[in-house]
Formats: C-alpha cells, sequence, structure tokens
C-alpha cells in the first residue's frame, strides 16, 4: 500500500487574527473599489469554495468573503521560505499528490472550516475559465460518503484591470452533491468527472454574469446542465 505523508494544520486563532488584519490593510490599499455580492449565500458549518483564478489577488480577496479561517489548496511552489511559513499559519497546505491531501480536508470540514480550491490550478490572465482539476468535486464526494454535510460554493472574480484597480465577487448557490452518492458509489470516476464539468459551468456563469463574454460563449456551445443556459443566452 502507498503511504502518504501527513499534512499538520499550522494555522491558529492567534496566526488567523494577525494575518487577516495584515491582509485587510493591503487589499484596502490596493483596491480603490471591493464589490462583494452574494456572500450571505456562505454556509455557517463547513464548504468547499471555488472560483477562477486570474491574480495573484485572489486569495486576499477571497478571504475578504470568507471571513473566518479557512484552508487553502496551493502550489508546493508557493510555501517555501519565509512566504512558506507565512501561508501555512494562514491554513495554506500543498496541492500535492505526496501528501493525503483528501484525508486533511475531509478532516478540517469535520472541525466545520471551510476548504479554498482553485480547480484551474495555475493563474490565468486571458480572461477565460479553463478545464477544472478534479481535486474539489472528489473531495466534496468523500466527505459525502462520509456522511458530512459539505457543499460546494462557486464564486468568480473579476479585477477592472485600471489604475486604481477595483475588485467584483460575485457568489453563487450552494451545490449539494449528496444526490450523486448513488453515482459516486457504483462508478466514482464518471461521477468526479461529471461534476467536475458542472462546477466549471458553475463559474463560467458567475463570470460571464460579471462580463466576461469568453466564458458566456463557452456556455452557449457547451450542454447545459440547469435552467440558468436560458438567461446566460438572453
Amino acid at each position: 500500500m502507498k503511504k502518504y505523508g501527513v499534512i499538520i494544520d499550522r494555522k491558529s486563532k492567534f496566526t488567523y487574527v494577525v494575518l487577516n488584519f495584515i491582509n485587510e490593510v493591503c487589499v484596502a490599499k490596493h483596491f480603490a473599489e471591493i464589490r462583494i455580492e452574494g456572500d450571505e449565500k456562505l454556509p455557517k458549518g463547513p464548504f468547499i469554495l471555488i472560483s477562477n483564478h486570474s491574480a495573484r489577488w485572489d486569495g486576499p480577496v477571497v478571504q475578504q468573503v470568507i471571513r473566518r479561517p479557512a484552508n487553502w489548496m496551493v502550489s508546493p511552489n508557493e510555501l517555501k521560505g519565509l512566504q512558506g511559513l507565512l501561508l501555512r499559519a494562514g491554513g495554506a497546505f500543498p496541492a500535492n499528490p505526496k501528501f493525503d491531501l483528501l484525508t486533511f480536508m475531509r478532516n478540517q470540514a469535520a472541525k466545520a472550516e471551510p476548504i479554498v480550491i482553485f480547480p484551474e490550478g495555475d493563474i490565468h490572465k486571458d480572461g477565460f475559465t479553463k478545464p477544472f482539476k478534479p481535486g474539489a468535486a472528489r473531495a466534496a464526494l468523500i466527505c459525502a460518503d462520509d456522511g458530512l454535510d459539505v457543499p460546494i460554493v462557486a464564486m468568480a472574480i473579476s479585477y477592472s484591470g485600471t489604475k486604481p484597480d477595483r475588485v467584483r465577487m460575485l457568489v453563487g448557490d450552494p451545490i449539494d452533491v449528496k444526490s450523486r452518492l448513488e453515482g459516486y458509489r457504483t462508478e466514482p470516476l464518471l461521477t468526479i468527472q461529471s461534476l467536475t464539468h458542472q462546477l466549471r459551468r458553475e463559474v463560467c456563469y458567475l463570470r460571464a454574469e460579471l462580463g466576461s463574454d469568453r466564458d458566456r460563449q463557452f456556455l452557449l456551445e457547451s450542454k447545459p446542465t440547469r435552467s440558468w443556459a436560458q438567461s446566460v443566452a438572453s
């Protein structure tokens, strides 16, 4: 049996207070305007938040939406040196298959903590949401299979690209994955793939609402799975 490394949660109440204060100061100084819509939809308990990844500011501005201690999946390259120590103290953990990622996320969800994942993986600045990696869907389904209610919340981030910069964030309705459990237990890979495609469309829809023409076009050309396809076309 293959052995995986154990991920240790390095954050604490003290580090959260300190780092969250620094984060708020930096975000407020950089952005002339911060607009958040739909944050009241965030569950009080655990959830997996997914979003497009188009700038290094994505993490700091997402924290402005969550406003509570959370767990952040990041590239292992970001967790080196002093930066790595600070990020781990803020709840970051490596997107490294050598570690037992799913057990860690399941344990953090059991503690009612949010998990933040940027399913595109890398930062993409061309204004189009790239295909998602399956980690968020797989984690949510494993939690559901263990009896944990961990919905997925899709969010979109849009920057003005002007100076001073402005950011707008739109939060979607929580996605309950429990209805997919039967399919996951019989055909896990197909169910994970299907849910992953749905999550990408959810984010694309939210980005289209924020003015992304490329994501709107993708929705019109792809097979719809929800009634919002008509609203995109209108």
